[in-house]
């Protein structure tokens, strides 16, 4: 499916996106897969969230 996304909103995703991703130096997520959920959310409710990441540890941690 072809969508086409305003170079502001683009930009706005991936500002959030890089931020999240410079809190976690240690994370190696996919750039592309938080821009698809972030650009899914805005359409869906016509915002882009604010989220945070946490390492992978951090939540095992808190599981056991």
């Amino acid at each position: 499916m072809l969508v086409i996304v305003p170079n502001d909103l683009r930009d706005a995703i991936y500002a959030k996106v890089d931020a999240a991703l410079e809190e976690v130096p240690e994370a190696t997520p996919d750039r592309e897969v938080f821009y698809d959920q972030l650009l899914s959310h805005f359409n869906q409710h016509g915002v882009v969230p604010d989220f945070t990441l946490v390492p992978r540890d951090t939540i095992i941690g808190t599981l056991k």
